[in-house]
């Protein structure tokens, strides 16, 4: 039910995300996803929380808007539910977006909804048993990075 996704900025994590939401939907009103085989559940809602900035119109911050959005996903959200959250607690220090990050995967795992998490945290990555956990790859070339654009499972190398 959940699937914990590294991998270095710009290496496709959060199109990934992207196009899983939109093939989740597509499925959920019956048409064609783009993938060669599909077995989900019917969900009750599709949560997203990908991107985020400022809304200087309300005076919010990049990081106040993402709490509100994780706050209104943690009291929706349901074990019929599937959760996408791309890179939570960018907004704000690595200690304090780590220990955000873990409070909602753990908040949302014991809610029991399928959930589809990216982080550059990996030790909030590997703290997690029993879970999915995969990586966007990409390999140093002559101290290039070149993005692979290919998911693999694993836990990946430090990004």
């Amino acid at each position: 039910r959940i699937t914990l996704i590294t991998g270095p900025n710009m290496g496709g994590k959060s199109t990934f995300l992207r196009s899983i939401c939109l093939n989740i939907i597509l499925a959920q009103v019956g048409m064609n996803a783009a993938c060669a085989r599909l077995r989900m559940p019917v969900f009750n809602q599709v949560f997203t929380r990908i991107g985020a900035s400022d809304s200087l119109a309300r005076g919010e911050s990049t990081f106040m808007v993402e709490l509100n959005e994780a706050s209104r996903i943690m009291r929706h959200a349901t074990d019929r539910s599937f959760v996408i959250m791309d890179e939570l607690g960018r907004g704000t220090s690595t200690q304090d977006g780590n220990a955000i990050a873990r409070a909602v995967l753990d908040h949302l795992r014991s809610v029991g909804c399928y959930i589809l998490f990216s982080t550059h945290y990996h030790d909030l990555v590997a703290r997690y048993e029993g879970v999915d956990k995969a990586y966007v790859d990409c390999v140093i070339d002559g101290g290039d990075i070149v993005f692979l654009h290919k998911i693999r499972d694993t836990i990946s190398p430090p990004s």
